[in-house]
């Protein structure tokens, strides 16, 4: 027997809102990892995040364990990564993350210096130097670094520390840590696979 319970109801205030209206989650998902990955070595000591649009159902369980993994909530207006619903003209859920850029244009422009690279590639935010000025929300093109009312700094991935939850915690496998010498392997893969159908 398949369990299913709208969280909304379950956490009521330390959820929020649906905003999205979406449709009750299965608490079986949430009651162990789907599949846990474990922690790859990356070349370089370099992580990052690949996700897969069309894998993504927009069920919000990566937002949720986010929150609860950082805040201790379930407010997927806590999260780092948040999921964009499909609209008219785009018909997939779009799961937006920090991209831990190698020049990353949040660093660059936070007047105190308080967002820098770590030696795995990971960009940090230094939370006693960060002034919040959100001058790096509006830098980043991805449009990955969130803030709440609650929260005086950036809300932003850290990679939960090179073993990212949501990675582990997504039911569908939408999103995987890869090595970014890895990252478009897929779609050379196809792109090969099409010209071999077409050159022979």
């Amino acid at each position: 027997m398949v369990l299913h319970m709208d969280l909304y109801k379950v956490y009521g205030d330390t959820l929020g809102e649906n905003p999205r209206g979406r449709p009750p989650l299965d608490l079986t998902v949430l009651a162990k990892p789907y599949k846990i990955r474990p922690p790859r070595h990356h070349e370089g000591g370099r992580m990052a995040l690949s996700v897969d649009i069309k894998a993504c159902s927009g069920c919000g369980t990566c937002e949720l364990i986010c929150a609860f993994k950082h805040f201790g909530v379930h407010n997927p207006r806590k999260s780092a990564i948040r999921v964009m619903p499909p609209t008219s003209d785009r018909p997939w859920n779009v799961p937006i993350v920090c991209r831990q850029c190698g020049k990353p244009k949040c660093a660059e422009e936070c007047p105190v210096n308080a967002i820098y690279k770590a030696d795995n590639g990971v960009v940090l935010v230094d939370q006693e130097a960060c002034v919040g000025c959100r001058a790096c929300a509006e830098a980043c093109p991805f449009g990955a670094i969130f803030f709440h009312p609650d929260i005086p700094t950036p809300i932003k991935c850290d990679l939960c520390g090179g073993d990212p939850e949501c990675v582990k915690w997504c039911p569908t496998g939408a999103l995987r840590l890869k090595s970014p010498l890895a990252l478009g392997d897929e779609a050379r893969q196809r792109t090969a696979r099409a010209m071999a159908g077409v050159v022979k």
